[in-house]
């Protein structure tokens, strides 16, 4: 009796995994992870952020698909390398390096990528026969991914720029699917930029550029279209992807989003607001992530194998990258405990683990930039002086404008751009490497 009981036990064992692997093989589940905006935060924030932690979250999502079959693409929206002394002191070679190694699909070219113009340290070009574009070619050239850029357009042709693995679109294969990619990035990039860096270039507007690659991209066979965005919107609330009534309707992205034709564009992953998006938009997919390599986006996008149409998609919420965790809460900062109290984060049900090849592929740049971060400067701060939402007026801003007056003998005021303070001031004494990264680009001081 305890024989056939055994037998009976494992027919039906046999019969449900035969079901499950009949399930598993009717669909095909892709997951899309995307950043934006990262401004060269190669390393973590406290217990935050940083490439080697996100390439840990990537490897647990990797193993995932791969245990049923599935596939992940890694993508970027722009705005990757400016912001930091470990990227800018290399012109952004460290993050292509460290995304080659995290094995990156493709990345729009953001607004800020034209920020470093020729190679070399000069900001803009400086003599006859200089490329203003020198730096951005030559990290487009070294990276194993397609920069995608297609409503970027040359004006000695009138086609989209074509330089070295740049490119408007791109088509990849996961797991027998066709999935093309695009490249956009704000039409007013000449006005966020070092305007000499973008001479001879003109931004097209963004729907029909889409639409025309959307439409090709269809054309030769693509399943799923994804849009690389660096134009984005920004939500508070991402407990409904249903639900907008938290997001700004005028955004950029969303007006972009409604004004595409129906079935056209499946995911739009944004960037360039420093936002956050996990919303579905006229049936796009837009998610959104933050900045400074804080957080990811996901979409999981299920594949029907046998017919290769799209049969739906899971938008995630923004997901921060903690390398500690509340156990309650699973978030980065914890609401209710001691900080001692943090337990090591975990992601699909596996411990997070940075990356090492992530880790190795930016320490030379780390080294070199610890050595100039670390000088001292001879001010120190009893409070810290918060940048605030960039839009009113705060006392390190008032700094910042006092400091430009101070510096421009016979000016009467001085007027800053609020988007160029980036961090924090922390309490305590001061370093090169803090003052550098509050305000990281090379903006002129114009008199007028």
């Amino acid at each position: 009796m305890v024989r056939w009981r055994l037998l009976t036990a494992a027919l039906l064992s046999a019969v449900s995994i035969s079901h499950a692997t009949a399930q598993r093989s009717s669909t095909l589940t892709i997951s899309v992870i995307a950043t934006s905006d990262l401004h060269g935060g190669v390393l973590p924030r406290g217990n935050r952020g940083g490439l080697a932690l996100l390439g840990g979250y990537v490897r647990n999502v990797r193993a995932a698909r791969m245990q049923d079959g599935g596939g992940v693409l890694l993508v970027d929206s722009g705005d990757m390398f400016q912001g930091t002394l470990e990227s800018n002191l290399n012109e952004g070679a460290a993050v292509v390096a460290a995304y080659n190694a995290l094995g990156y699909t493709a990345a729009a070219i953001g607004n800020h990528e034209f920020d470093y113009g020729p190679a070399g340290p000069a900001e803009t070009a400086q003599k006859t026969g200089e490329d203003p574009r020198g730096a951005l070619k030559a990290r487009a050239a070294s990276a194993r991914f397609p920069f995608l850029g297609a409503n970027t357009v040359d004006d000695a042709t009138g086609q989209p720029v074509a330089w070295t693995n740049v490119k408007p679109s791109t088509v990849v294969n996961v797991r027998g699917v066709q999935v093309g990619l695009i490249g956009v990035t704000t039409p007013d990039t000449p006005a966020l930029t070092i305007g000499a860096n973008v001479v001879g270039l003109t931004f097209a507007p963004l729907v029909p550029v889409i639409t025309r690659e959307a439409t090709a991209l269809r054309a030769r066979g693509a399943t799923v279209v994804i849009v690389l965005a660096h134009v984005g919107g920004r939500c508070t609330k991402f407990d409904d992807p249903e639900n907008l009534s938290s997001c700004d309707q005028m955004a950029e992205i969303v007006q972009v989003a409604r004004q595409l034709t129906p079935g056209l564009v499946d995911v739009i992953a944004a960037g360039h607001t420093h936002q956050a998006m996990a919303h579905d938009v006229g049936g796009i997919a837009i998610v959104e992530a933050y900045s400074t390599g804080r957080s990811f986006s996901r979409v999981d996008l299920t594949v029907n194998r046998s017919t290769r149409t799209l049969a739906g998609k899971r938008i995630f919420p923004t997901q921060d990258l903690c390398g500690r965790e509340d156990p309650a809460t699973h978030t980065c900062d914890p609401s209710a405990v001691r900080p001692a109290a943090l337990v090591p984060a975990r992601y699909e049900n596996r411990l997070v683990r940075p990356d090492a090849t992530a880790a190795a592929a930016i320490a030379p740049a780390v080294r070199k930039a610890l050595a100039v971060k670390n000088q001292p400067v001879p001010v120190s701060l009893e409070t810290p002086f918060a940048r605030g939402d960039q839009q009113s007026e705060t006392a390190i801003a008032d700094l910042v404008a006092d400091g430009t007056l101070a510096s421009t003998p016979g000016a009467d005021v001085a007027l800053n751009n609020g988007g160029s303070l980036r961090i924090d001031l922390p309490a305590g004494p001061l370093t090169y490497g803090s003052i550098y990264e509050l305000y990281p680009f090379d903006n002129r001081i114009i008199s007028a």
